[in-house]
Order: C-alpha cells, then sequence, then structure tokens
C-alpha cells in the first residue's frame, strides 16, 4: 500500500516530467528528463523494502540483513562509474541502479522467509504481480490520455494529476485490496463522513 499510495503522486510525475523540470528550472539540461523518471522509479521501487525492513528489525536478527542489503545496493555506485567509464550513455548507466534495487529487494524477501517464514511465492502472487500489472495498466492509460489532451502547461498537469487520481484509486479499489479491507475502507470513510457531519 505504501507503494501503491506513493505511485499515485509519482504517476503525473513521470508523465509530466519535461513540463515540472521546465517549470521548477526554466531550462532543462540534457539528461536530466531520464535521470528524473529513473531517480522516480528507484524510489518507488526502495519503497517496496521499507515494511520488510521494519519486519526484519522487529525480530531483532538485522545485523546481517543491513550488511548485506546495504551493502549490495553500494554496489551500484561502483558500476555505474565503471559504465560511464566504458562509455555506456549516462542514463542508461544510471539504470544500473534500478536493477540493483530490484536485485536487493529479491534478497530483503530472502531474509524475510528466513527470519519470518514468509513465503516468497506467495508475496510475488498475491502482492509483486497484481499490483505491477495495474500500475503498469495504469501508466499506459495515464500516458495516452496525455498524448490525447495534448496540453503541456499548467491545466493539462492538474488534469492528468486529476486523472492519474481517479484511475490509480479506481483501480486499487477494484483489483488490488480484497473484501475485508474493501469493507474496512468503507466503513473508516463512513464514520470520517459522519464526524464531519456532526
Amino acid at each position: 500500500m505504501i507503494f501503491a499510495l506513493l505511485f499515485i503522486v509519482m504517476l503525473p510525475l513521470l508523465v509530466k516530467t519535461d513540463y515540472i523540470l521546465n517549470l521548477w528550472l526554466g531550462e532543462v539540461v540534457e539528461y536530466m528528463v531520464p535521470f528524473t523518471r529513473i531517480i522516480i522509479i528507484a524510489s518507488l521501487i526502495m519503497s517496496l523494502g521499507l515494511p520488510i525492513t521494519t519486519i526484519i528489525q522487529a525480530t531483532g536478527q538485522n545485523k546481517y540483513y543491513h550488511m548485506i542489503v546495504d551493502g549490495f545496493i553500494s554496489v551500484s555506485v561502483v558500476l555505474i562509474y565503471f559504465a560511464l567509464k566504458i562509455g555506456l550513455a549516462p542514463s542508461f548507466s544510471l539504470s544500473i541502479s534500478i536493477i540493483i534495487y530490484m536485485i536487493a529487494h529479491y534478497i530483503r524477501l530472502v531474509f524475510l522467509k528466513k527470519l519470518a517464514n514468509e513465503s516468497i511465492n506467495v508475496y510475488i502472487k498475491s502482492c509483486l504481480f497484481p499490483m505491477a500489472t495495474i500500475l503498469i495498466m495504469n501508466w499506459g492509460v495515464i500516458y495516452i490520455i496525455d498524448c490525447l489532451i495534448g496540453n503541456d502547461d499548467f491545466v493539462g498537469f492538474i488534469l492528468i494529476f486529476i486523472i492519474s487520481l481517479l484511475v490509480n484509486l479506481s483501480t486499487y479499489y477494484l483489483f488490488l485490496i480484497n473484501k475485508t479491507e474493501r469493507l474496512f475502507l468503507i466503513n473508516h470513510i463512513s464514520r470520517m463522513v459522519n464526524r464531519i457531519q456532526k
């Protein structure tokens, strides 16, 4: 859910990166747009590890976890340096960090299975696969809508933000959360509405 909620904010930024950077900086230098998108995607992947890290820390056996996971992530700096050294494109070189973060997340799952007895297959089938499918679909839908709108201005950004919010929340409600979670959400919203009315 952390990843899903973060994606609601990040998706308009991924689609409207050029406009946001132009609005913010006035002048966008070469590679800034792909760099920004890569950093956003890497941040999304890293957010997946936050709940797992919390669980591992709760077991009290997190010394080797942090040594191995954080040490492996640090390798990305070395790999990016050598990729640039041999003449690979800067945007491609920085993309290495995404691959490293994905592998690091799998290492987290291995620790989760060992220390908390959680199944990696269940996590992938019940969490990662449906979430990835929904998010890729939403990304495609918002990208197509942005192409159809064609407004590369503040109004266009607000439209994309609102549409992205509605699309993401709708698909999360229909496909990502189960019946129990839907019931909890409905009851929680009802209680909030009743408090406001009182």
